[in-house]
């Protein structure tokens, strides 16, 4: 493509005005499409078409306040002539297009978000119509390779006609066939996580899924490529342990991917992988300050129901008896508290004697969709429970 789309949004907040940008000339196109200031989404289907969703008037946005309804809209043709292809209720959270593309491989959906970790997912035909997928509600969407979708679970799943599959697996599956027959295809779970560890990140490339799975909240990157006979491959990559790995890019269009690696003590380092499995490391930021007095351990408190809560402790090594500390928690919305490198507290607390320790409470995402789940509504004391249980046991 020559063209991209830029959201210019007033202040920060969610409404933006979008408008159409030649790469090229760099410069706004005066013909291009664009939306006026609105809680909008907007993707290319192809060069000269979009799918949309804006602020149309009267029921075409949800309660939540996004676009309710999905249109077509090609180059050259005013927006009012867009074919709407899909519209979802009023009490949805929103509805929106989303293309997965590659060399020689595009597929067009359209995604009803029924609630913030529901989803349902349409294949959109060319002649404009949508065709539901027979993916389950709590799948989460991570892109496309060679022709499957890539998602994680966030409940237990058993595939009509199907084994189950368990909450937090990594699952490929084929569109094409099931588009061609309308059933439902050979499904490939790529990765089951055990009671310890989590699928925390997911980019698809041209030749291969990239996956950060951590276990006991320590992270690893594992390589799966699909191959001639159907079967996929899992290569776990050579970098650093005892911290956080992150997936920084994979290329849509060639063999290579980005990887990132740092800890409590060691500064974000970059990781390029040409494609051969063989991660090299590009670039680090540089140390704020001396870690090499400073470790870091991992425990395991009892919460109130016999829960083990693991916690990481960044202390002197040379550290006996009490000392300040700062205990840290979150415990919310699946996001994880994994090892990371904090110059502020490295150079204004750690070096002068202080303590860290970071909870790791459910509510989080830290070992799956279960995790979060636990420290939910009527549950919620769950999450209090373990940083007190926590704190308990650092003083202990």
């Amino acid at each position: 493509l020559r063209h991209c789309l830029v959201s210019l949004s007033r202040g920060g907040g969610d409404a933006s005005v979008v408008r159409e940008f030649d790469l090229a000339s760099k410069s706004f196109m005066k013909e291009g499409f664009a939306l006026p200031e609105a809680k909008s989404s907007i993707t290319y289907l192809d060069e000269d078409t979009v799918l949309f969703g804006t602020d149309f008037g009267p029921g075409s946005m949800t309660t939540s306040g996004y676009p309710n309804v999905v249109k077509l809209w090609r180059r050259g043709t005013p927006m009012a002539d867009a074919k709407t292809v899909y519209s979802g209720k009023l009490s949805d959270v929103s509805s929106s297009g989303a293309v997965m593309r590659g060399p020689g491989d595009t597929i067009p959906l359209v995604v009803r978000g029924v609630s913030f970790f529901e989803a349902e997912h349409f294949y959109l035909l060319p002649d404009g119509s949508t065709m539901k997928l027979p993916l389950p509600m709590g799948a989460d969407l991570k892109g496309a390779a060679q022709g499957n979708l890539i998602f994680t679970l966030r409940d237990d799943w058993t595939p009509p006609g199907g084994k189950p599959i368990a909450k937090g697996s990594l699952v490929a599956f084929p569109v094409a066939p099931f588009v061609k027959t309308k059933m439902l295809p050979t499904l490939t779970v790529l990765y089951t996580p055990d009671a310890r560890s989590s699928v925390d990140q997911v980019a698809t490339g041209r030749d291969a899924v990239y996956v950060s799975i951590f276990s006991n909240v320590t992270g690893s990157i594992h390589v799966f490529r699909p191959g001639t006979n159907g079967v996929w491959s899992d290569t776990r990559l050579d970098l650093p342990s005892g911290g956080s790995t992150h997936i920084v890019a994979a290329n849509d269009w060639g063999p290579e991917a980005q990887f990132n690696f740092g800890s409590y003590t060691q500064p974000p380092t970059l990781y390029a992988d040409a494609g051969d499995n063989k991660p090299a490391a590009l670039k680090s930021l540089p140390a704020r300050f001396d870690a090499s007095n400073l470790k870091t351990e991992q425990f395991f408190a009892t919460s109130k129901d016999g829960t083990q809560i693991p916690y990481f402790v960044t202390r002197a090594k040379n550290l006996s008896g009490p000392a300040p500390t700062v205990l840290y928690g979150y415990g919310g919305f699946e996001i994880s508290m994994t090892p990371s490198y904090s110059p502020n507290f490295g150079m204004l607390w750690l070096t002068k004697g202080g303590v860290f320790v970071v909870a790791n409470i459910r509510g989080g995402g830290e070992f799956g969709p279960a995790w979060h789940q636990a420290a939910l509504q009527a549950n919620r004391q769950k999450a209090y429970d373990d940083f007190q249980a926590v704190a308990e046991d650092i003083i202990k």
